[in-house]
């Protein structure tokens, strides 16, 4: 997982995390890929999906430090994965607020990212 390469030392979830997780940590919030109809040669053309990237630290200092490197996840040039041109773009930045519903200050942030994937 790209996320896991970019944030290396932080604990990285898909969807759920544990009840007492260790901090920073970054969880990826997936959904259901649309894709383009099948073309005559029977390829995918075009597959979009919508994660959300949340990541959870002690202060708002790491969230930050932890968000910035997710960042240059983001902005890299388009890679071939699995023989297809991956797209990332960043659709919308949450703040970094305190969790109100902890006793302990944890400060986290959402980003909502779309992901294009296209035939090679």
């Amino acid at each position: 997982m790209a996320v896991k390469a970019a944030v290396g030392g932080v604990v990285t979830y898909l969807d759920e995390v544990p009840d007492d997780p260790p901090y920073p940590y970054v969880v990826v919030e997936s959904d259901s890929a649309q894709s383009s109809p099948e073309s005559v040669g029977d390829v995918n053309e075009r597959g979009t999906f919508h994660p959300r990237v949340l990541v959870a630290a002690l202060s708002p200092a790491k969230a930050r430090q932890v968000r910035d490197r997710l960042e240059a996840l983001y902005d890299t040039a388009t890679p071939i994965v699995g023989g297809r041109l991956v797209e990332v773009e960043k659709l919308v930045a949450g703040n970094i607020a305190r969790d109100p519903d902890l006793a302990r200050p944890v400060w986290w942030c959402r980003d909502q990212l779309e992901v294009r994937s296209y035939a090679a």
